[in-house]
């Protein structure tokens, strides 16, 4: 369980799903840039979900056109968790 933190100590907890690890890098690298974001994990769409289990993030930034396992379809599926 993760302990409660201040209010302005707490940072949105990010999960990036995308299918080019290069995309993923770039998204990082900005989101760690801001002060009240952390980028908690990344996956692609064929992991997110298990990932998303796994970590709990606040929020997910996923691509809406991956092949296989899209993020419209796996979208569905991480609101019901």
């Amino acid at each position: 369980m993760r302990k409660k933190r201040k209010q302005s100590e707490a940072k949105i907890r990010v999960l990036l799903v995308d299918d080019h690890a290069g995309m993923r890098e770039a998204l990082r690298r900005f989101i760690n840039l801001q002060p009240d974001l952390s980028v908690v994990a990344e996956a692609d769409g064929h992991s997110a979900l298990d990932v998303f289990v796994e970590t709990r993030p606040d929020v997910v930034l996923m691509d809406g056109s991956m092949p296989g396992k899209n993020g419209i379809a796996n979208s569905n599926k991480l609101i019901v968790q």
